[in-house]
């Protein structure tokens, strides 16, 4: 007897899709959808044209943990992988920003005949059928006896029978690689720890078939939930309860006559236990095989795609570059990755040694490299791809080349497609930075958007790590920043990602993270000073040129802001040199033009703030490589800068054509919202030049209904003062405390009374002018 039963089909657009079966077809292919991407589209397709928030999702789909919303951002990931969509143009989930997801395909529902077979009739079936299988499982354990006699140590893998046929039922979903113990009793193999489990990870997660936790996760997941290591199976099902993560893979590694034999464990968090011991004489060179293993006891019925998931990592070197990575820096690795090439050559080893070679500034190499990687086919590794094309991104950038936003659109798009939340991250971030150095305020901040939503509401603490550096970074572009710069909560952000950074011994990253720290207005200066300090001591150490010569030219922009310019000047000369070795055209550009800052600072008259009286020896080389500056550079922020501090040199000078020439010229170049700061700097400092000639009713002229700085409030309170309408100077002072008042000094109370007082008819005594380069990034920096 049978039974017939209609079960629902989903049409839209090209796919079908049948929740029973979780397929998802066109007319050319399949794909079985994991499970909870079958069940996250099943309820997307239930509830059309809703915005369903995470909240609601996490709650119907999901157990309750704090790895869920990890889940779910990959889940959704994946989904849009499957379907081909893409989150910026979306044509079948689109973001709702804030609020959370909305299926806006349309529909049309349709149902298909399932035919099962009653149960008294399943039942003589199964029976049938489990006699086959006992009878083909012993001849299967009698070959296996024979295979395993013949093979002895080098591939002996057992596993629990216990509770077999509920693993063969529920598919493993999540698994976290903890760091493998070294038991080999040799100091010098403490790669294995982090450098082979590293291997294993990048295996699995390649694969695309479950999502994997990775090793230095995995550690800072121990030290969260306060678990030393190693610990008792116990202890690790509790975390992966809390984590709502369904496995753990957990080994050790052993010598036994001259062989290296990893003993592992993959304890469920449903109490199953799945073990198994492999031997081999290189253990690195065989971590492929040891992955594929993995999967067949994690999900035994699930088959890896292709042969070509697994990766070309073929030596044992490349697992102690990859440790040294993370630990010793880059010129270790170097070391381990070239090592590697020697004795075996492969495309990861040549891709992770090109990444060395990007850090410590030897990028004529590097780009050989990473261009025959590139021209090559790399479709059967569609994640070694996406690393190829973001190293490539980040050189580009670095150097300035003209088609940096060429390579990185293609870093960002070949990420996606991998699905991994930091390589996506990371390219990101380089779009990022490419639109806060354009000053393209609104794509900045879409762009960081798309990097919180890429890490969503993630625990995993690296990645947590990276989202509050990546979030927490950014700082000012010459005169500018960003109006939606929020200086506390980056702060918080950058402490909250050095705490973890250091717990990993990622040097590097906390190297960086000390550098933005550094560059936190926010901040005590003296925090910020040791930050700064702690940064390129790092930076030295690890032998990276290029972030070097970054926080030496911040190191400079630190002193000029004390109006220290002889001090500022070694630090962007230092800068200079090292933009000219690495040919950084961009880092070249702004380290030459913070130089002709620093001899400005002291060229310029600074007695009325306890400085020198001005230098004109120094005033000259401001000018000259100021005009230097302007004829080479293309870039319009450090060329309108240029041009204001050329009008300070000129208003020095008393060359007031000239001065106004340059400061008009500025003006025109910084009308776009983008410049609101530099044209403010440009506007006051024609009304300080106009003020000294006595022209007060140009000043008046520029003046503007809301104030963007604090001097442009004191200049056109003067000239109102000068023209005796004292009561338009005190309503300018009273708007300015009103609309600045973060800006607000005790100065301009005294400057206020004295205003006040000349309006009864009191005598006023002229205050010395404040001159229009007293105060550098005045909007932010107050000096102590």
């Amino acid at each position: 007897m049978t039974i017939t039963k209609e079960c629902v089909v989903y049409c839209f657009a090209e796919f079908t899709f049948i929740p029973d079966t979780a397929c998802l077809n066109t007319t050319s292919e399949q794909v079985r959808l994991r499970n909870k991407v079958a069940l996250l589209l099943a309820y997307f397709l239930q509830h059309p044209n809703e915005v369903i928030s995470k909240e609601r999702l996490l709650s119907e789909l999901w157990q309750h943990g704090d790895f869920r919303e990890a889940s779910l951002t990959q889940s959704i990931r994946e989904l849009r992988a499957a379907l081909g969509d893409d989150a910026k143009t979306p044509r079948f989930i689109e973001t709702i920003p804030q609020r959370g997801y909305r299926w806006i395909c349309p529909l049309k529902l349709t149902s298909k005949s399932h035919h099962s077979k009653s149960a008294n009739a399943s039942k003589q079936n199964i029976f049938a059928s489990t006699k086959r299988l006992i009878f083909m499982g012993l001849c299967g354990l009698v070959a296996m006896s024979i295979w395993s006699a013949t093979r002895y140590f080098e591939d002996d893998v057992t596993a629990d029978k216990a509770d077999s046929q509920q693993h063969i039922q529920q598919q493993v979903e999540s698994l976290i690689v903890l760091p493998f113990s070294n038991n080999t009793g040799n100091a010098d193999m403490a790669w294995l720890e982090l450098g082979l489990s590293d291997m294993l990870s990048v295996d699995l997660k390649r694969a695309n078939q479950v999502q994997i936790v990775s090793p230095a996760q995995g550690n800072l997941l121990l030290l969260e939930h306060q678990i030393s290591w190693p610990t008792l199976p116990n202890y690790i099902r509790a975390m992966l309860e809390k984590e709502q993560i369904d496995a753990a893979l957990v080994a050790s590694v052993r010598l036994l006559k001259q062989q290296q034999i990893i003993d592992f464990q993959i304890l469920f968090r449903d109490g199953r236990v799945q073990q198994g011991s492999m031997s081999f004489d290189n253990l690195a060179a065989n971590i492929d095989r040891v992955g594929h293993q993995v999967f067949q006891l994690i999900n035994p019925k699930q088959v890896l795609t292709s042969e070509h998931s697994q990766p070309d990592l073929s030596a044992m070197a490349i697992a102690q570059g990859m440790q040294a990575l993370q630990t010793t820096g880059a010129l270790d690795a170097k070391r381990f990755f070239s090592a590697s090439l020697t004795l075996k050559p492969s495309l990861w080893a040549k891709a992770y040694l090109s990444q060395t070679l990007i850090t410590l500034g030897q990028w004529q190499e590097a780009e050989q490299t990473l261009f025959h990687l590139v021209n090559i086919s790399l479709e059967h590794d569609p994640y070694l791809d996406a690393f190829v094309h973001f190293l490539m991104a980040d050189l580009m950038s670095k150097k300035g080349h003209p088609e940096s936003n060429v390579w990185i659109a293609k870093s960002v798009t070949k990420s996606a497609q991998t699905q991994d939340a930091k390589l996506l991250a990371s390219s990101l971030k380089l779009e990022a930075d490419q639109h806060f150095l354009n000053m393209n305020w609104q794509a900045h901040e879409a762009v960081l958007d798309q990097i919180d939503q890429t890490f969503e509401l993630s625990t995993a603490p690296e990645l947590l790590a990276d989202k509050m550096f990546y979030l927490g970074e950014p700082i000012n572009s010459g005169l500018e920043q960003s109006p939606h710069l929020d200086l506390a909560e980056n702060a918080k952000r950058l402490k909250k990602a050095l705490g973890f950074y250091q717990t990993l011994n990622n040097r590097s990253q906390v190297a960086a993270t000390q550098l933005a720290i550094a560059q936190n207005y926010g901040l005590p200066v003296e925090e910020r000073a040791q930050a700064l300090i702690a940064s390129m001591q790092a930076y030295r150490v690890l032998q990276q040129p290029y972030e070097l010569a970054v926080a030496e030219m911040y190191a400079g922009f630190y002193q000029m802001q004390l109006h220290q310019g002889d001090k500022a000047q070694v630090y962007f000369q230092s800068a200079i040199d090292k933009a000219q070795q690495l040919d950084a055209k961009n880092l070249l550009d702004w380290a030459q033009f913070y130089l002709a800052f620093a001899y400005l600072d002291q060229g310029l008259d600074q007695s009325d703030r306890g400085g020198q009286a001005g230098n004109p020896q120094k005033l000259k080389q401001a000018i000259d490589l100021l005009n230097q500056v302007l004829n080479t550079t293309s870039n319009q922020i450090i060329a309108a800068s240029s041009r204001v501090f050329l009008g300070w040199a000129h208003t020095q000078t008393q060359d007031f054509e000239l001065a106004h020439q340059v400061l008009a010229q500025a003006l025109l170049d910084t009308e776009t919202p983008a410049y609101r700061i530099t044209h403010a700097y440009a506007r006051y400092s024609k009304m300080y030049a106009y003020l000294l000639q006595q022209q007060y009713a140009q000043v008046l002229n520029l003046r503007l209904a809301q104030f963007t700085t604090r001097l442009e409030a004191i200049y056109v309170a003067r000239a109102y003062a000068e023209l005796d309408q004292f009561d338009n100077a005190i309503t300018t002072l009273k708007t300015f405390q009103s609309q600045l008042p973060t800006q607000w000094q005790q100065a301009d109370t005294q400057l206020l009374a004295e205003y006040q007082n000349a309006n009864k008819g009191g005598q006023w005594l002229r205050q010395a002018l404040e001159k229009a380069h007293s105060v550098y990034c005045e909007t932010e920096w107050l000096v102590e």
